[in-house]
């Protein structure tokens, strides 16, 4: 785990969605090191990390920039040249604007082994670029955060991701991006749908934090000077390893804890309570990230019911994903927040699992960007 120092009785959980870099950061050492493998290869493979809003995408993205991670796994770290271009939203987002942050920051990472005029962005000065650091002996991965903006936005040209696919077909360069779905299925046209630079990647998919890691995050409290290690398995059971809601909650029972002392059932209820209130919007959304068939899968679960043989096969897939656990014998849901939320649907109208929010989900993640995770 890295760790940093925490100021004596500061929370060290944030209140709000935060990239999780030094000390908040824990666990993914299975990502980190799958990812480096192929960063480290003779020469270096694209990544496509894909995972629900506020899995922690942005987190691993950062921390894989970070120089320590990069000499911590790579045998020759100076022979690469990282570049970071978080991906950001809004009215001007556009090829344009793109293209002038993509330059901006490919310039900044290769000054110290190039010299470089600035120029108008194009793919001849790009390349040119990637040209002269191959011949420096140097191999360049590129970080793209929220790469699903770009798929997704008409104004990018064909030709853009071609351009991509050549550089890495011909050169040592790589691409690591994130998104939350596949990036063939966030695309703007069948046509770029169809571009081979796709192909070029290999699919990870971002899971929940395993219950040791959660077990780390959790330890944060312990420097801060009021720790809920003895709280762990509550905590565990309450939010599992789902980022987000475990700093929520986190969060929460380090304040409730350090001003009382101790924590009994009803002190759990309240929080559970201010829980539920406080991540509405997340747990609306982790629904609407289910498709139809997934969300009777939850509901059948939360019901007691079995399962129809139709469906096991996504029930063994939400297992598989982090979603659902074996408990007791049977199946469940992973977290107790999760739980509640689809028992609460459930509750709804005539008791029968609730209608596709259709892409609802999209208009709440055009909310959530700005916030990372």
């Amino acid at each position: 785990m890295d760790s940093q120092r925490t100021v004596l009785g500061s929370n060290p959980y944030p209140d709000r969605p935060v990239l999780a870099e030094g000390s908040l950061f824990v666990g993914r050492r299975l990502y980190l090191s799958r990812i480096y493998s192929r960063i480290g290869a003779q020469r270096p493979q694209s990544i496509s990390l894909v995972g629900e809003p506020r899995i922690g995408k942005s987190s691993l993205l950062h921390r894989l920039f970070a120089p320590e991670i990069r000499t911590r796994y790579l045998t020759c770290p100076e022979e690469y040249v990282f570049v970071l271009v978080p991906v950001q939203p809004g009215e001007a987002f556009d090829f344009a604007a793109f293209s002038r942050q993509l330059c901006r920051q490919v310039l900044q990472a290769v000054a110290r082994h190039l010299t470089v005029e600035k120029q108008q962005p194009s793919y001849d000065f790009f390349k040119q670029i990637v040209e002269q650091l191959h011949h420096h002996g140097k191999k360049m991965v590129i970080f793209f955060d929220d790469f699903h903006l770009v798929t997704q936005n008409p104004s990018f040209p064909l030709e853009f991701f071609s351009f991509l696919r050549s550089l890495a077909n011909n050169y040592p360069l790589a691409y690591v991006t994130t998104s939350f779905l596949d990036l063939q299925k966030l695309c703007v046209s069948k046509e770029i749908e169809e571009s081979p630079f796709f192909n070029i990647f290999t699919n990870m998919t971002l899971k929940p934090l395993e219950e040791a890691e959660a077990g780390q995050y959790i330890g944060l409290s312990r420097e801060a000077g009021c720790s809920l290690e003895p709280e762990a398995e509550r905590l565990w059971q309450l939010a599992g390893g789902f980022p987000y809601p475990l700093q929520q909650s986190c969060h929460l029972a380090f304040q409730k804890k350090r001003q009382l002392g101790s924590l009994n059932e009803a002190h759990w209820q309240a929080l559970e309570d201010t829980l539920h209130h406080s991540l509405a919007d997340y747990l609306q959304a982790m629904e609407d990230y289910f498709s139809e068939e997934q969300k009777q899968v939850l509901h059948h679960l939360v019901a007691g019911e079995s399962v129809p043989a139709a469906l096991q096969y996504l029930q063994a897939d939400l297992q598989r994903r982090g979603y659902l656990k074996q408990e007791h014998g049977h199946v469940a849901l992973a977290t107790r927040l999760l739980e509640d939320h689809f028992r609460r649907r459930s509750g709804r109208g005539n008791n029968k699992p609730p209608r596709a929010a259709g892409r609802a989900w999209r208009r709440w993640l055009s909310r959530l960007l700005p916030w990372k995770t």
